[in-house]
């Protein structure tokens, strides 16, 4: 029998500490008193994993996304594209009021082709020594000045329009027609739709740590009863100074019914390999444990009664939310909730509650 069990602390009562100090120091276990049975939860002791799990919340998103801005400042003209669109490259996304930088060009155009006129008749002069070579050359390098000045303001110009440089989605539309925008100011978030799925998972440094890229992952979400397979392909190498998590990327193999920003729950199996070698390695539910200082303990079934066992914690490590020990047989019942209340050689009574 193997109830489902939650994940608590075990209350560390008196007997308990008191039977691990005897054990420890070779005394022979006393026997309980007669008492009536006391109920308790129980979990079978089971075999070390290759892997350990780890559950944790993560974001989907697509591995290349960008926000789109104007590179120059203006007010918005127009926005032609929404949340949900589809995009394709080069397609035209919206305009800023071009006047100002239609007239910038104009005045650069008309500059160069003053500098150019001066060019040509100081050529002429020069020629004939009416003119000193160097009023020439001064002449030409005011003609290159006004040429790339008419280049940067073609250049502005253009950027009064804003494409999409990818195929992909629109994710958001932060900014609406007629707001003055800064230069550098975010317009929309798109989404490279060529792009792998991804989930983005934030997990403290301690969990972090287990994990290599290629490590098997899977993510559930509430569109679905199935959960999707996936790959662990990055790993950051710092944590955020904000949250002090380290963000774990999980590629995932299928993206249908997906959108960036969903929410899912995301299991990574941790390879663990150094656990396996350990040949008496199992594993139990934490809650199993009575500790007693350093040492820990765990009480098993046998003919309806209480058995305490010394344990020995292999790693100081987790198998999802069991210990990993060694001490204990696999298939053998251990006493999950009751743990810290039960004598040793007390009788049990398997039961799905708390005793009071």
């Amino acid at each position: 029998m193997n109830p489902t069990y939650k994940f608590r602390p075990t209350r560390l009562a008196t007997p308990a500490a008191a039977l691990l100090a005897i054990l420890l120091n070779g005394c022979s276990e006393p026997k309980a008193e007669s008492s009536d049975p006391l109920p308790v939860e129980v979990a079978v002791v089971r075999p070390v994993s290759a892997s350990a799990t780890i559950s944790a919340i993560g974001t989907v998103a697509r591995r290349r996304e960008a926000e789109l801005a104007f590179r120059v400042p203006g007010t918005l003209l127009s926005l032609h594209v929404d949340a949900g669109d589809h995009i394709r490259r080069g397609q035209v996304i919206g305009r800023l009021d071009a006047t100002e930088m239609e007239a910038r060009f104009a005045s650069a155009e008309s500059d160069v082709e003053q500098a150019q006129r001066t060019a040509d008749r100081y050529a002429k002069l020069a020629e004939t020594g009416a003119v000193a070579r160097y009023v020439y050359q001064d002449a030409l390098t005011r003609l290159d000045q006004m040429r790339a000045a008419r280049r940067q303001a073609a250049f502005d110009l253009r950027s009064t329009t804003l494409v999409s440089p990818v195929r992909g989605v629109v994710l958001e539309r932060i900014r609406q027609a007629g707001e003055t925008l800064g230069a550098g100011e975010t317009v929309i978030s798109v989404a490279d739709i060529r792009s792998p799925m991804i989930v983005r998972v934030p997990l403290a440094p301690t969990k972090a740590a287990h994990l290599q890229t290629g490590d098997r992952a899977s993510a559930h979400f509430d569109i679905s009863p199935e959960s999707v397979a996936g790959r662990v392909t990055r790993i950051g190498r710092e944590a955020s100074g904000i949250t002090g998590t380290i963000e774990v990327e999980v590629t995932l193999a299928e993206t249908a019914g997906l959108n960036s920003g969903m929410l899912g729950t995301v299991v990574l199996e941790a390879k663990r390999a150094e656990v396996i070698t350990v040949p008496d390695a199992v594993r139990i539910p934490i809650e199993a444990l009575v500790m007693s200082d350093d040492r820990a303990g765990a009480f098993t079934i046998e003919g309806e009664q209480a058995h305490a066992k010394l344990v020995r914690l292999r790693f100081l490590r987790f198998d999802g939310e069991d210990a990993v020990v060694s001490g204990l047989s696999e298939g053998v019942s251990v006493i999950t909730a009751g743990a810290g209340y039960v004598k040793n050689g007390q009788p049990v009574l398997i039961s799905g509650e708390m005793p009071e």
